[in-house]
């Protein structure tokens, strides 16, 4: 008699509050995305992850989410992971489970499980992402229950990840909760109302997503409320020098403030490097693993338990 082996899509599909479950595979027409000598660690990778599209709800509506896991049964760490840009700019696809540098694909093959919501109205979403609303931020804090529901998932080791508006989204979920284990932000948004003054004219954009009131821009910015972040775990702030989407300002006072509170933090900036510091990328990557390696998995940087 064949003993049963474990199917992550047909375990993901029996968790509470998620819809469905789509496997996603490094296809063809994937690889057409990929430069050439990208192809060959992807297909690597592509044997030792697993990855999904999830559908799950969240304050009742039906939200979509990517999901990568190590191949077996686990027990693994999780990190939820925020992503940058608003809409479908930015939003996930299927090349990031395999592409190399790819922070999904990064996690996924250094042993974490990874879920990484789109944010309402995304991806076949319901909603509208509002860059940072009660409900965007929802869509992120309900899918730590379905990571709590998962038997192959450590759930007292799960980490937050957020780039850009998603560093929001951490800090915002960070106010709320005390499950993170720890934290990495890069590039990370804290101060929504001044950004207006480093980027001219980006108000309209904010008014469009959220209103223009100066309410709804402090709901978005940390620096105004950093009092809130006083029980947070460790976190990792990542920023370039030479960023001109978000004030690299915004990195270097929230590390004053988590200076003030006592909490455990560490700042680097990378000099000269843009919102995506794609010259400093596999630094950028070694750090936050080093990171999450160090908190979630109890390991020092040399790998050692």
């Amino acid at each position: 008699m064949a003993s049963s082996a474990f199917d992550p899509a047909q375990a993901l599909a029996r968790i509470p509050g998620i819809l469905s479950v789509e496997p996603l595979r490094l296809s063809e027409k994937t690889k057409e995305g990929l430069e050439e000598g990208e192809i060959g660690p992807a297909q690597a990778l592509s044997g030792r992850i697993l990855g999904f599209r999830i559908r799950y709800l969240s304050q009742g509506k039906s939200l979509s989410a990517f999901w990568a896991q190590p191949q077996g049964e686990g027990p693994f760490p999780a990190v939820l992971l925020c992503r940058g840009g608003s809409g479908d700019f930015g939003k996930w696809e299927s090349i990031d489970l395999f592409r190399p540098g790819s922070m999904l694909a990064a996690l996924a093959g250094a042993g974490y499980a990874v879920a990484a919501p789109q944010y309402p109205g995304v991806d076949g979403g319901e909603g509208q992402d509002a860059l940072g609303s009660e409900a965007d931020l929802a869509s992120v804090l309900d899918l730590h229950p379905i990571l709590m529901n998962c038997p192959w998932i450590l759930s007292d080791r799960i980490g937050l990840y957020g780039f850009s508006r998603g560093g929001m989204a951490v800090y915002q979920a960070l106010a709320q909760s005390h499950w993170p284990k720890a934290a990495v932000v890069a590039a990370g948004l804290a101060d929504a109302v001044g950004l207006d003054r480093f980027r001219p004219g980006f108000a309209e954009y904010q008014a469009q997503m959220h209103g223009p009131s100066l309410e709804e821009k402090q709901k978005r910015s940390a620096l105004c409320w950093p009092q809130k972040l006083r029980h947070s775990p460790p976190i990792l702030l990542l920023h370039g020098t030479a960023d001109d989407r978000v004030d690299p300002q915004d990195s270097v006072r929230m590390a004053q403030e988590l200076l003030k509170l006592g909490v455990p933090h560490k700042l680097k900036l990378f000099e000269g490097a843009g919102h995506d510091p794609s010259p400093f990328q596999k630094e950028a990557q070694r750090l936050t693993l080093e990171w999450f390696d160090r908190y979630l998995k109890g390991e020092d940087s040399s790998g050692q338990a």
